[in-house]
């Protein structure tokens, strides 16, 4: 599992991801994850090495033939901000997950038995650079590790620093002309998650409601259920006046 985890990450830390209350209920039901294609993420810098122009000593130009054999999923280790649960919880019923890097890359190598986990997966921490120093980047996709495909996607620009991203990763090993968007694979949510948190906006009532599905028809820990306090009011906040 160690050459999956890139660049010294932390297997032990949490990391988090917020969606609305539709997509946890189909993690559950479905009991599948997905990957996407990075050209499915908003920065147009995403994927830039592998989507970019290459040169051969000849002089021709072309590309990685391997350009969208690559999927990801973003988390974060920033436990939580107003701006995140507005940006990806905009109906105010959103949940955030939470999940330990090495269960979250586990469930990803354990995952249909696959026959090259080593050189397939895994997860990384981006690094926030200015965009002239991000073209000046080599790093060699070619290694016979794989991870150098894998870091190709844990650049991104200075302006996006705020996320402190993590990724998790999978390239795909198939010479298939018919590669897809997206990449599920199989995920037990209560094994690979340990917290569901609800959006700090939510109705109770519907909090309740969510929470005995989690509970009873899926199994979730009661304990391991709450709802964020981003906007309760301090208790017992008392400011003393000097005379």
């Amino acid at each position: 599992m160690n050459n999956s985890i890139l660049d010294s990450l932390d297997p032990e830390i949490y990391v988090y991801r917020i969606f609305g209350i539709e997509r946890l209920f189909q993690l559950f039901e479905t009991k599948k994850n997905v990957l996407v294609h990075p050209s499915k993420w908003d920065d147009p810098f995403e994927n830039f090495i592998l989507s970019g122009l290459i040169e051969i000593a000849s002089g021709e130009k072309g590309q990685f033939g391997f350009k969208d054999h690559v999927f990801g999923q973003c988390w974060t280790m920033k436990r939580e901000s107003d701006a995140m649960w507005r940006i990806y919880s905009p109906e105010k019923n959103g949940v955030r997950v939470r999940a330990r890097v090495k269960n979250l890359i586990q469930g990803l190598r354990a995952a249909e038995s696959f026959s090259f986990a080593d050189i397939s997966c895994f997860v990384g921490k981006v690094s926030y650079l200015p965009q002239n120093k991000l073209k000046d980047l080599n790093i060699n996709v070619l290694d016979s590790s794989g991870k150098g495909i894998a870091q190709s996607l844990l650049y991104k620009r200075t302006e996006f620093s705020h996320e402190k991203e993590v990724r998790l990763i999978y390239s795909m090993h198939n010479s298939s002309a018919n590669i897809p968007k997206v990449f599920s694979y199989g995920f037990d949510p209560c094994t690979v998650l340990d917290e569901i948190t609800f959006d700090p906006r939510i109705d109770k009532r519907m909090s309740d409601v969510y929470t005995h599905s989690l509970v009873d028809v899926y199994g979730f820990p009661r304990k391991s259920i709450n709802t964020s306090k981003l906007y309760s009011p301090p208790q017992e906040f008392i400011t003393q006046l000097k005379a």
